[in-house]
């Protein structure tokens, strides 16, 4: 069975809370396989029978909102779109040196159009640089993302519907959980 990555948006944020064996349990129910949480943010590891990117997406979205009990949305990719991701290098090492920030992922629900791809990029700044690959909208913002002066409400409008990691935390995924 293939391997899978289903990062959760807004889990154990805002009063919504689940534990990670409550999070596990809840694809163990719907016959998922060897499903293993990684940190209490929200990144299911698991295998699954090949389905549609829709459909085993669905499946997720539906075992944990009926599991938990509130609504839950993932944002699933392969294991090999994963290490796609964290092998990947949207910035010179010159300019990630520079930062004192952490480089940021955000998975979107599809890649964006190009209209709207170009106005994403163009909120970048030399300070906080942007970059799309894919489903994937990498940020690396100079300091800590809250004291960023990007408008990250219209970044977020604009990307839609989105979830956010570290690079780092995609990277140790990779590494511990989806070995070539």
């Amino acid at each position: 069975m293939p391997r899978y990555v289903a990062f959760l948006r807004a889990i154990n944020i805002g009063g919504r809370r689940a534990s990670s064996q409550q999070l596990a349990e809840c694809l163990d129910d719907r016959g998922f396989a060897n499903v293993v949480n990684f940190r209490a943010s929200g990144n299911l590891i698991f295998d699954a029978e090949r389905s549609s990117a829709v459909g085993l997406k669905r499946r997720v979205d539906q075992a944990l909102t009926e599991g938990l009990r509130f609504e839950v949305r993932s944002f699933v990719r392969t294991a090999a779109q994963v290490r796609a991701i964290a092998s990947f290098e949207p910035f010179p090492p010159k300019i990630l040196a520079k930062s004192q920030g952490k480089l940021q992922v955000a998975l979107l629900a599809k890649p964006p159009p190009k209209p709207t791809r170009d106005q994403i990029l163009a909120l970048a700044t030399a300070a906080d640089p942007l970059a799309i690959s894919g489903s994937e909208l990498y940020w690396l913002p100079s300091g800590p993302t809250m004291q960023t002066d990007l408008d990250l409400r219209l970044l977020d409008k604009l990307a839609g519907d989105n979830t956010r990691r570290t690079k780092n935390m995609i990277s140790e995924i990779a590494a511990k959980f989806l070995d070539g």
